[in-house]
């Protein structure tokens, strides 16, 4: 049987743990669909008629959050 870390009970130190917590959130899924779909960039507005039932300012946040981290 494979060795995993979460077996371990290192899941809240693993590498897994730390990409979960880069991505969560309600639209940081969708929002990266959209912007990996519509190379090499996408206009603000474009996003936000794609992402139909989000907010302009939670579609700004989001995107703040993402860009620091």
């Amino acid at each position: 049987m494979e060795n995993h870390h979460c077996a371990e009970g290192n899941f809240e130190n693993s590498s897994f743990n730390y990409t979960l917590s880069m991505i969560r959130g309600k639209y940081k899924i969708v929002i990266l669909y959209w912007l990996s779909e519509n190379r090499p960039s996408m206009r603000f507005n474009e996003l936000k008629r794609n992402i139909k039932e989000i907010y302009f300012k939670t579609l700004s946040n989001t995107l703040k959050e993402m860009e620091i981290n």
